[in-house]
């Protein structure tokens, strides 16, 4: 009988919806079922760190009110990514995660990255996650800085095959990368005056390096 009971009750929770998720009596751990927190991470597909305008006011208020909830590390979540990200760094060897990117049966990691670092710019992310984050190696808030560093040490290892930094306009890297095109965008970058100072020295320190130079 009490078998019974219990596989019935398990059938009930099990067809909970996730609109259905009820605070845990007071003093209690919030512990979704497993089903109940593969929901949570489909709602959510990687804005736990509380991008409220892609949740309803709704599901917002009613995740709120389950015990033990929290929106910049969902117990477990913020982790799992997290080790995703490791995992992708160590086998890829950079942090240049695609946005369609996802690792097993986790949600879009390069999305989750972006959150990461929309949170850190609003405030929204501790100081611990912040920091685990910047440990990893390649990591960068700005992802405009991280694409900008990854095409100059392209061009480092340019000059130091070449000794010198006039790259033609059509070269292309061994991994694709359109390292010429890439030069002659900084040049008319800087020619815009867009281009910040410290940019420009570390181009400027470059052997052969010039402003007018042109690619053949």
């Amino acid at each position: 009988m009490a078998a019974a009971a219990n596989s019935t009750l398990l059938k009930e929770q099990q067809s909970e919806p996730i609109d259905d998720l009820k605070p845990h009596k007071a003093g209690e751990q919030f512990k979704p079922l497993p089903h109940q927190r593969e929901a949570i991470r489909d709602v959510l597909d990687g804005f736990e760190t509380h991008d409220r305008g892609q949740l309803s006011k709704e599901r917002v208020e009613r995740l709120e009110k389950v015990l033990g909830w929290q929106w910049n590390a969902y117990p477990g979540v913020w982790d799992e990514n997290f080790d995703r990200l490791s995992e992708f760094v160590e086998r890829e060897g950079h942090t240049r995660v695609p946005k369609s990117y996802r690792a097993g049966d986790g949600p879009l990691l390069g999305t989750w990255m972006i959150n990461q670092r929309k949170a850190f710019k609003k405030g929204q992310l501790s100081r611990e996650l912040a920091e685990r984050l910047e440990a990893v190696s390649g990591w960068q808030w700005n992802i405009n800085d991280a694409a900008w560093n990854e095409n100059f040490d392209r061009l480092l290892a340019f000059v130091d095959q070449e000794g010198h930094a006039q790259v033609p306009m059509s070269y292309r890297t061994g991994d694709g990368s359109r390292l010429g095109s890439w030069v002659g965008s900084q040049r008319r970058t800087f020619k815009a005056g867009k281009l910040s100072k410290e940019q420009v020295g570390r181009l400027e320190a470059l052997l052969g390096w010039q402003w007018n130079g042109r690619g053949k």
